[in-house]
């Protein structure tokens, strides 16, 4: 039986996000499909933006009222566990995107996650600018450098003469492009 959100999250794989976007605080669900291919996926609005919500009742409300999510059915049983003090799974702060990294950076392991959740989005909605982009030779290099840094015992720190430069310049327009791609619902 479950008791928790926690364990409602494994169950329906579904998770509360707290997301920082333009220095505020949002809440988002991420989460698996369980109906296309354990495909992992956003909670959109109609026009396919990502749903940001400012507090938890919102988020609540929109799930109880909308029929057209993806994963509906486990959505709202999962959705029965959100209360006002539920503990989001993860933080993900969008706003590194606008950072300058470099091989030192302590959130480069942060911005290998954000952006691997960024391509579930690009993917789930077939963006042709971004889907391409995080199929480039640059993101593949990052993301194959951030798993053998971060993830397996391969290498104690990221390669010093990885190409920042360009990284740093193609996260700083994902984050311009994202602007227009995040819906921002009211209570």
């Amino acid at each position: 039986m479950i008791k928790s959100l926690e364990e409602a999250s494994e169950e329906f794989r579904k998770y509360l996000v707290d997301v920082i976007f333009d220095n505020q605080h949002y809440f988002a669900v991420w989460g698996t499909d369980m109906f296309d291919e354990e495909t992992d996926k956003w909670l959109l609005d109609v026009k396919q933006r990502i749903f940001f919500f400012r507090d938890i009742e919102t988020l609540s409300k929109a799930i109880a009222l909308e029929s057209n999510f993806d994963d509906h059915e486990n959505l709202q049983q999962w959705s029965v566990y959100l209360h006002s003090q539920s503990i989001p799974y993860n933080t993900l702060d969008f706003d590194i995107l606008k950072e300058d990294f470099d091989s030192l950076h302590a959130a480069l392991d942060d911005l290998y996650t954000l952006t691997g959740l960024i391509e579930d989005y690009a993917i789930q909605i077939e963006d042709p600018e971004m889907q391409p982009l995080f199929r480039s030779e640059l993101f593949m290099a990052f993301k194959e450098e951030a798993a053998n840094t971060f993830l397996w015992a391969g290498q104690d720190e990221f390669n010093k003469d990885f190409d920042f430069a360009n990284l740093n310049k193609e996260c700083h327009k994902i984050h311009k492009q994202l602007k227009h791609k995040i819906a921002f619902p009211s209570a």
